[in-house]
């Protein structure tokens, strides 16, 4: 197995805030893992997607102030999207058989199927594993996303359907993340959604308005000319500067907002129904929250960063909601939609009817495709999307794998 993690061991364990751990990649093990449990499923890994939160991850060694305070195995694997292709089967698998193209539906973490526990947790019981209040018991897995092969649980695996290229199977778990948003944030047509961040889930979240509820005003913030030219695709016609302060004035004079001003005081009435924050950056959270509207929404699709969690107060006084979307799930869905697949249904099963429909539009979104065998340049063009003009960036595994650094 060539795969990238992050390694935990020693100290690094205890004190992983202060002793960051070291991104590695190559060999994890000197033979090969057995399957662990009946119900547990190899699989190859085809191709895996370098997500914004991915790159944050292995530059920073750090995975937020939540995810670093919970327990880690000296090896925590990395890449959370990936579609490949199942090799060998436990004995009580049922979902899958050998040969079946299969999509990861989440993190590897543990959730109350992996652990064999009955009854499950509220969440697991709900359709939503990736909040398992079980999630940071040891995980018996091995391998993730930036994987040539892994070991998952046959819950851990979403079925590919047929129809679907390994491009589109791809970007299933990044999709339902994105049509989770939408639905969860209750939006209408003719309201007036502003979308910060154009990388993949920025774009994704612009492709899931225009499936799921059309006639919607979208304006994106972006400081990059090639990612309002793909947002522009999915009908994205305004276009405002990322840079906090820019981005305020501007949505403020787009919405007709009013601003009342005092010495040290200013406030906003009015701005944007729905705020879809799909890139972290400093003061993002802040300024998002300042341009919703009285009753509107914001979503944090982003992985939050230490430092920009500032609730403001304007959050409050507008009875705005907040929204965070950690993970695809389970969804009660709108009548227009439960009409023909059911009341309830899981965001990656959405996400991929919509994509076989061609309402959910995925092409060109993976701009770059890179082997393995160069995980360095892939990392260097996901992180830098200005230079490489980057959306998303794919690895494609082939052998032979690159040497352990």
């Amino acid at each position: 197995m060539w795969s990238v993690w992050l390694d935990y061991s020693g100290l690094r364990q205890l004190f992983p805030s202060i002793i960051r751990p070291k991104l590695r990649y190559g060999r994890p093990f000197k033979q090969i893992i057995p399957l662990p449990g009946s119900r547990w499923v190899r699989v190859e890994n085809l191709q895996s997607g370098i997500s914004d939160e991915d790159v944050t991850v292995a530059l920073t060694g750090s995975l937020g102030v939540f995810d670093d305070a919970l327990p880690h195995a000296s090896k925590l694997f990395l890449g959370k999207q990936s579609v490949g292709v199942v090799t060998e089967i436990g004995s009580d698998v049922s979902l899958f058989h050998i040969g079946d193209r299969v999509a990861l539906q989440s993190e590897a973490r543990s959730s109350c199927a992996s652990l064999g526990l009955s009854p499950a947790c509220s969440a697991c019981a709900s359709g939503n594993p990736a909040l398992c209040d079980h999630r940071a018991l040891p995980w018996n897995g091995a391998g993730a996303g930036w994987s040539d092969s892994m070991i998952m649980h046959e819950s851990q695996l979403f079925p590919v359907p047929e129809p679907l290229t390994n491009d589109q199977a791809l970007l299933l778990e990044p999709a339902a993340r994105a049509v989770r948003a939408v639905l969860l944030s209750g939006l209408e047509p003719g309201a007036r959604a502003l979308i910060i961040g154009g990388g993949l889930t920025g774009q994704l979240v612009a492709a899931s308005i225009r499936a799921l509820v059309p006639g919607v005003d979208i304006t994106l913030a972006s400081n990059y000319s090639h990612e309002k030219t793909a947002a522009a695709a999915y009908g994205v016609q305004q276009f405002i500067p990322e840079t906090p302060n820019e981005m305020l004035a501007q949505g403020i004079e787009l919405t007709n907002a009013q601003v009342w001003k005092r010495p040290g005081k200013q406030i906003f009435l009015g701005g944007f129904d729905r705020v879809f924050i799909c890139r972290s950056a400093k003061k993002t959270f802040e300024t998002g929250c300042r341009l919703v509207h009285s009753g509107g929404a914001l979503a944090q699709i982003a992985r939050p960063m230490n430092h920009q969690q500032k609730i403001d107060a304007s959050l409050w006084r507008n009875e705005a909601q907040i929204l965070h979307i950690y993970g695809p799930g389970s969804e009660t869905l709108p009548d227009d939609i439960s009409d023909s697949i059911g009341s309830r249904s899981s965001t990656l099963a959405l996400a991929a009817r919509h994509m076989m429909k061609n309402r959910l539009v995925t092409d060109g979104l993976i701009s770059h495709k890179i082997a393995h065998t160069q995980f360095d340049q892939a990392l260097r063009i996901a992180s830098d999307i200005n230079k490489f003009q980057t959306i998303h960036t794919a690895l494609i595994f082939q052998n032979p794998a690159p040497a352990q650094p």
